[in-house]
């Protein structure tokens, strides 16, 4: 059942760690390493920017997960489509046959 659980899911509590940890981290750096305030903008944006382009990573894979997940709902759904399909052809066939026995034995 973990299998059907979207990346997200399956690692939620650790991707939250992971980002109280970075910015917790950034924030320490700046206090206990003071620099200029050109570089202190400059480390703020490049932190930011890593930041940012993992939250993009997270939720490109989450998207792919959704993906996954919708198109195996789709695939069970097709195959239950198809499932119904025959067997409304072998009721179809079997109520012929009762239909052609009765009107035999009629």
């Amino acid at each position: 059942m973990s299998k059907s659980r979207s990346f997200f899911q399956r690692n939620k509590s650790a991707l939250i760690t992971l980002g109280a940890g970075l910015g917790i981290g950034a924030a320490l750096g700046l206090l206990y390493a003071p620099e200029k305030g050109k570089k202190t903008r400059k480390r703020l944006r490049d932190q930011t920017n890593a930041m940012a382009d993992q939250a993009n990573a997270l939720a490109a894979q989450a998207k792919e997960s959704t993906d996954e997940w919708m198109n195996k709902i789709n695939e069970q759904f097709s195959n239950g489509k198809d499932e119904v399909s025959e067997l409304k052809a072998q009721v179809r066939r079997l109520a012929r046959k009762v239909e052609h026995e009765m009107s035999e034995n009629s």
